[in-house]
This record gives structure tokens, sequence and C-alpha cells, in this order.
């Protein structure tokens, strides 16, 4: 009875004994608080006992872990060959074999300069891309390369030498990078316009009014050229003879550009003719 009553004693001491708890808590909150942290002790306790060994157990096993992997890496073949090579000896000559052909030289070159056609760029060019000039041609030849001649060569006569090529006429853009601009912009164009255009007397007797399209380029240096009309005013002759007499008596425009050279630039400009109510 009395070993009874200490075992009963000794589980009251006990702060996670359920019956303590059960009779401390009995009218007390139980869902969390020191009721769930008493009835949930042994087992943290378990589980923390148990991981501390898993841990300690892995650290104890991993030089077993290392040796075991090291076993799994296949092994380096050392390839020994102890043979000699020996290399044969060379085949005896044949003295009745025919000596082979003698070597011929090479064939006379021709002394020339060379010919590079020209090209329209503003980019420095160098000195050995520079064409050569007529009175070194009459001397020389031209070719794709600059050489002195050997002896035993044959001249070319001089009508082979070829003529410079050309540059072709360029068509005007539609678009460029650097358009073209009238002295002061759009509103001194229209400035212009106004001050320049006077309404031909037989069709301002005709009350014959309309819009005239001229087309017109700016050529490299900033003139008017090639103006014509687009589409004119039907009835109105001398609308159109207007237009293009104002478009041809325009200022010189700023040079269009394309890569940084100037370049020909289209334009189709439409010039009012209305009569004042």
């Amino acid at each position: 009875m009395a070993e009874k009553q200490k075992n009963i004693f000794s589980d009251w001491e006990n702060v996670v004994y359920e019956g303590r708890n059960e009779i401390v808590f009995a009218e007390r909150n139980k869902l969390y608080g020191a009721y769930v942290i008493r009835n949930s002790y042994n087992r943290t306790v378990s589980r923390a006992v148990i991981i501390s060994a898993a841990i300690f157990i892995f650290l104890l096993s991993i030089p077993t872990i290392l040796a075991w992997i090291e076993t799994l890496k296949p092994e380096e073949r050392i390839l020994k060959d102890d043979k000699t090579v020996e290399l044969m000896d060379a085949p005896p000559i044949d003295e009745n074999e025919p000596p082979p052909p003698p070597v011929e030289p090479p064939p006379p070159v021709q002394e020339s300069i060379k010919f590079v056609p020209p090209v329209v760029t503003n980019e420095p060019v160098p000195e050995e891309d520079i064409p050569p000039t007529q009175e070194e041609l009459q001397e020389s030849n031209a070719g794709v390369v600059t050489q002195e001649g050997t002896e035993g060569a044959i001249d070319l006569p001089v009508e082979a030498v070829q003529e410079p090529i050309e540059e072709k006429e360029e068509a005007p853009f539609i678009s460029v990078e650097e358009m073209p601009s009238f002295p002061g912009g759009e509103e001194a164009l229209m400035k212009y316009m106004r001050k320049n255009i006077q309404f031909p007397a037989v069709e301002k007797d005709n009350g014959i009014q309309g819009t005239v399209y001229v087309y017109f380029v700016i050529n490299k240096e900033g003139k008017v050229e090639d103006a014509k009309i687009a589409r004119g005013v039907k009835g109105g002759p001398g609308l159109d003879a207007e237009a293009i007499r104002v478009v041809k008596n325009m200022p010189a425009w700023s040079v269009g550009k394309q890569n940084g050279r100037a370049v020909k630039v289209q334009f189709t400009y439409p010039i009012k003719f209305v009569l004042g109510g």
C-alpha cells in the first residue's frame, strides 16, 4: 500500500502527469496553453531524442558512406605499351629509273599598274586604291595589282586599256534620312506661295478653281529640277502653268542626304487656287 502511495505521490509531483493535469485543469481551458504543452511534452521529448540519435548515427557513418561512393567510381585503366616501333629501311634507289622532268620556270610577268574603277564616296580613299593617271597608263598596262614586269613579257596594245566606268545617273529618292527643306521651313514655304502665286485672269473670269499637284525634284545642290504637273485642274491650263512657274522659281532648298551623302529627292506638292467669296 505504501508502495502504491509512493507511486501516486511521485506521479503527482510530475508536472506532465496526466492525472494531475486533469485535476488542475478540470475547470480551465484545455484547448491551448499549459495544458496542451504538458500533455504533448512526452511525445516532444521522444521525437527530439530519436532525431538527435539519427543525426548522430548519420555523422558517424559519413566516412563509411564516402568510402562506399569511392568504390562506385570506374577504375582508371593505365595502358602500357612496351612494344617498340621499328622503322623499315628505305627502298633501294633504282639507277635505271629515268630522272624526274625539269621544273619549268614561271612565265614572264607583264608590268602593270593597279586600276580601280572610280566610285563616288565621301570616305577617304587609300593611296593604293587611287586610279592611275592617263600618263601612267600610257607607260604601263592596267591590271588588278601593281607589279614590275620581267624580261620576255609581251606588252599589250594601248587599245586594250579599259576606259573608266562612267557614273550612272541615280534615280531620285522618295524618302531619305535627312529630307530637303525649304529655307525657313513649311511656314516659310506657304508664305512664299501666297506671295508669289497670281490667279490667271482667264480662269478667274470663268470661275475655275481647284488644286494643282506639282511633281518636282530637289537635286544634290538643293535646286528644283524636272518640275511637271502630276495632276492638274480640268479646264484650267493657266492654273497648271502658274503652279509650274512658282515651283521653278523657288529658292534653293537644303540638300537631302542618305548615309551622309547628298542625293536627289522627289516631291509632289499641292497648290490650291481658290477664288474669294
